[in-house]
């Protein structure tokens, strides 16, 4: 009997709801720069609150989803990718995606200084924001979209085995 209970059991689990944004469609891969981006805009949609991106910022500092780093996965199946935080045409922060919990919990914040490879991260997302969003030599300013952008290679952060980016403020959600 103990082993029809275990079967019951484990077939009355609730199906976890994971973001179909980040779910395969057919022969198509998951487009993981594009699925940050939409959600983090329709957070604020929902809440009715406005998002600031490249085109509404002013001077006032927006994070950038044409810029990325590689998709990057822990052992337990996190998935995480890193955007700059912009104000004006300067990176001066670090924004992490991070998909956990079985792809069922989503949470984005501001990774602190401290993580390792920070200095190379806002770097590397500089040049690239230099690069693609400055004015050419015809006077037009580059637009770039997320696909004609390269990804910049960061590492994880080192040790614990597990994947954790220090908050900058402690927070996230």
């Amino acid at each position: 009997s103990c082993r029809i209970e275990d079967d019951v059991t484990q077939n009355t689990k609730e199906p976890q709801n994971k973001f179909a944004a980040f779910t395969q469609q057919g022969n198509e891969k998951v487009n993981f720069p594009k699925a940050f981006e939409y959600l983090f805009n329709r957070y604020y949609e929902l809440k009715d609150a406005p998002v600031k991106n490249r085109n509404t910022a002013e001077d006032s500092p927006y994070t950038d989803f044409r810029f990325h780093s590689q998709l990057m996965e822990a052992d337990n199946g996190d998935k995480a990718m890193l955007f700059p935080v912009i104000k004006g045409n300067k990176v001066i922060g670090l924004m992490i995606g991070l998909l956990e919990k079985e792809e069922t919990y989503l949470r984005y914040y501001e990774i602190a200084a401290t993580y390792d490879q920070y200095s190379f991260a806002v770097n590397s997302f500089q040049k690239l924001a230099d690069k693609y969003s400055g004015v050419n030599s015809r006077g037009i300013v580059g637009s770039g979209s997320n696909t004609d952008i390269p990804e910049i290679i960061v590492g994880p952060p080192r040790g614990g085995g597990g994947m954790y980016f220090p908050p900058y403020d402690g927070g996230g959600g």
